[in-house]
């Protein structure tokens, strides 16, 4: 067998004799041809979700992560028609390999196979992978046969797959009917289970004595809000949809027992004399941050912007920030008004870590980002040098809380809201041909 060379491959295509529709001639390689993901994701169970079919049509940056250990099966943009006389051998790209991904789908092309491929895609690797819509991600080669096949591909009635446009039926109701977990879910279940072998926290997180409580890790005390928070998760829904002014509100024994309409209102002094007159734990919710429902699209690929950033602590001149504070490179989302939301591990030496009673719990699209508030000093400095400052109220992550935060960047420093750019005044410029974000203050 042959392997046919990339200006072939176009001249065949334009002949009719190989068929790949559609035919993007920037996909051409010197002796293969890249083929797009398409639209459809068939996902399998992952971290409390069950099986279903993602649309990258309508996700908001038309991608969709895999999670590490998470297995799911893509259908390509393009649709192939083979000859008698040729057969095919796909992979993934290399560029995602090296995340950590591994494709399955079969060897080979056979001769006279005509449909779009399925393949299903396992991250291995250590962080969550992103996969979108159009993005060149599998390489084919095509093979001249030394002579035509007398039996090709769909001459037999068994073989079942010829023609075919969307995930075969099998597949479906294999994923959406799983009972099992993915391998992503493992280590958040061994932390659970080594929990729950305590019965007196198993599904009863208002139970404990304070003394226990207080003397809970950060990882127990998530796992005891998470419980709370489905325990409770109407209640807590009800009391934010019919209470729009609420921003915080405190869980005790099942119940919505206070209230706040600040964030960062229910400080610990407040938690700790609510716990001491009720004799029992108590947990801090806070209203999911804003977040706008038109998403900001470019034509091709969606970049988040950043912007460089120093904060210190609250009393700080604007000097000493810029000379002890921590300075990092934050993602600027558009789409959120308030959010600023910082790793804990940036704190030491600006500001006192926190106490479990501190510890507030933010609805989020994966669980709950566990997080904590402190009075900072935040200063901008713009590209022509000028600075300024104010003091702002964050949101500190703990590791826990901050993995959420990384899903959809892992190499995410910090993510603040336009809030930020409305008190500072400044403006913030984007190059999508650099990929890069110029911020020069207004005034």
């Amino acid at each position: 067998m042959t392997v046919i060379a990339g200006k072939t491959i176009k001249r065949l295509v334009e002949e009719g004799k190989l068929r790949i529709e559609p035919f993007h001639e920037d996909a051409m390689e010197p002796a293969s041809y890249d083929l797009r993901l398409g639209y459809k994701v068939l996902v399998s169970p992952v971290l409390g979700e069950k099986g279903k079919i993602v649309d990258l049509r309508k996700e908001k940056d038309h991608s969709y992560l895999i999670q590490n250990g998470q297995f799911v099966s893509v259908l390509t943009e393009e649709k192939l028609a083979l000859p008698n006389d040729f057969c095919g051998r796909f992979g993934l790209r290399s560029a995602y390999t090296r995340k950590g991904l591994l494709s399955f789908g079969g060897l080979q092309i056979d001769p006279g196979w005509r449909g779009h491929l399925v393949i299903s895609l396992f991250n291995i690797g250590p962080e969550p992978v992103e996969i979108r819509l159009g993005e060149k991600i599998f390489t084919v080669e095509f093979h001249n046969l030394d002579e035509a096949t007398d039996k090709p591909y769909g001459s037999e009635p068994q073989q079942i797959y010829q023609d075919q446009d969307d995930f075969p039926q099998s597949d479906i109701r294999y994923i959406l009917n799983a009972k099992t977990i993915s391998l992503a879910e493992l280590a958040s279940i061994k932390s659970r289970v080594d929990l729950l072998e305590n019965e007196v926290l198993k599904g009863k997180p208002f139970a404990l004595r304070l003394e226990e409580f207080r003397s809970v890790s950060f990882e127990e005390h998530g796992d005891l809000a998470e419980m709370a928070y489905q325990f409770c998760k109407a209640e807590i829904e009800k009391t934010f949809a019919e209470n729009p002014q609420v921003l915080e509100l405190v869980i005790c024994d099942g119940k919505v027992i206070h209230t706040s309409n600040e964030r960062g209102g229910i400080t610990k002094e407040i938690i700790e004399k609510i716990m001491e007159e009720k004799k029992k734990p108590c947990y801090i919710f806070a209203r999911p941050f804003e977040i706008e429902e038109s998403p900001w699209i470019q034509a091709k690929y969606d970049y988040y912007p950043t912007m460089e950033l120093y904060f210190g602590h609250e009393l700080w001149s604007e000097k000493q920030v810029l000379s002890d504070g921590r300075k990092v490179v934050a993602d600027f989302d558009t789409g959120n008004r308030a959010q600023l939301v910082f790793p804990e591990e940036l704190t030491e030496g600006i500001i006192p870590p926190p106490t479990p009673s501190e510890l507030q719990y933010l609805p989020y699209v994966l669980g709950l980002a566990q997080v904590f508030p402190r009075n900072i000093r935040i200063c901008v400095k713009d590209l022509m040098g000028k600075t300024k400052s104010d003091t702002f109220l964050g949101y500190f992550a703990t590791a826990r809380g901050w993995r959420l935060y990384k899903v959809f960047n892992p190499r995410r420093e910090a993510f603040v809201g336009r809030n930020l750019m409305y008190r500072l005044n400044f403006k913030i410029t984007l190059n999508p041909e650099t990929k890069s974000s110029i911020v020069e203050h207004l005034s």
